[in-house]
């Protein structure tokens, strides 16, 4: 199963591709939502 954060406020770091919270949850398993990424249920 993929895990996608998607509630994500426009001051988060985890938006920023090099930072430190990114690559947290990146390890962590999870993906980041992009901007108008839709998914079907």
């Amino acid at each position: 199963a993929r895990k996608v954060y998607t509630h994500i406020n426009n001051t988060n770091p985890v938006l920023m591709p090099d930072s430190p919270e990114r690559a947290e949850i990146a390890a962590a398993g999870w993906q980041i939502a992009q901007d108008g990424q839709e998914y079907q249920l």
